[in-house]
């Protein structure tokens, strides 16, 4: 198992700007390094799905990407 760190920084604070810059993300990594994403780490911004306490996920774009990723996602404790 390969433990690697992606940041992006982005001038938009919105969910869908979120999701698809992980999006590309992943499709870079993949495509250049053949390199796949099992799991991704966030803080709990309403961009991300509101945390781990929230309730419908599968309304947010970020959660609902992940998810149809088949990508565990994990919260920071803050």
């Amino acid at each position: 198992m390969v433990t690697a760190a992606w940041v992006e920084v982005l001038e938009v604070k919105k969910a869908l700007t979120a999701m698809f810059a992980v999006l590309k993300s992943f499709s870079m990594l993949k495509y250049i390094y053949n390199f796949e994403m099992k799991e991704v780490i966030t803080n709990n911004g309403v961009k991300f799905g509101s945390g781990k306490f929230a309730k419908n996920k599968e309304n947010y774009s970020f959660e609902r990407l992940l998810a149809e990723m088949e990508t565990k996602h994990r919260h920071t404790r803050y």
